[in-house]
């Protein structure tokens, strides 16, 4: 379930602030009922901040539920865009939402440059790739792809801030 702030608008400048959301994560029980597993105040994005190709006001996150895996897909969009894709799945042991996987694109479209970085947390991997743009071939090709292992950590839902990617933009 996703919680919109509402709208208050500025006495002052007569703007709009931006409405911040927040993902409800719902459980059900075997009883009848649900258990609430998950409530992340930064993961999304304000209402308003998804940029040019989104539309200011037309951005949304996209969340589905896949093979018991939370997906959330979010992107920002200026002269760069950073689309970002993360996996959470009902970590039994806490009763919480763990980040289980993490895809972070990021293509500088005037530059014709992107950067994939994928990281699977359970298996405690990350692979990033680089493309440039070919204009013969109209699309990208590969400049370079590494593997690497990292190191255990465990994060969850509560834990995620939409910020931390915004910021890859600039």
């Amino acid at each position: 379930m996703v919680l919109l702030e509402n709208a208050l608008a500025s006495e002052v400048a007569k703007e709009v602030a931006p409405r911040n959301r927040a993902l409800l994560v719902l459980l059900k029980m075997k009883k009848p009922g649900f258990r609430r597993v998950g409530l992340a105040a930064r993961l999304l994005s304000c209402a308003e901040c998804y940029g040019d190709v989104d539309g200011f006001d037309e951005g949304s996150p996209k969340i589905r539920i896949v093979k018991r895996e939370l997906i959330v897909e979010q992107s920002w969009n200026r002269r760069q865009t950073v689309l970002v894709r993360l996996r959470f799945r009902h970590d039994s042991r806490s009763g919480r939402m763990a980040l289980i996987g993490e895809d972070v694109e990021v293509i500088d479209r005037a530059a014709g440059i992107r950067q994939t970085v994928k990281t699977n947390l359970l298996a405690g991997t990350r692979m990033i790739e680089n493309d440039r743009f070919d204009l013969e071939k109209k699309r990208y090709v590969n400049t370079g792809k590494t593997n690497r292992n990292i190191p255990e950590f465990r994060r969850f839902i509560e834990d995620v801030d939409y910020r931390d990617y915004e910021s890859l933009q600039d």
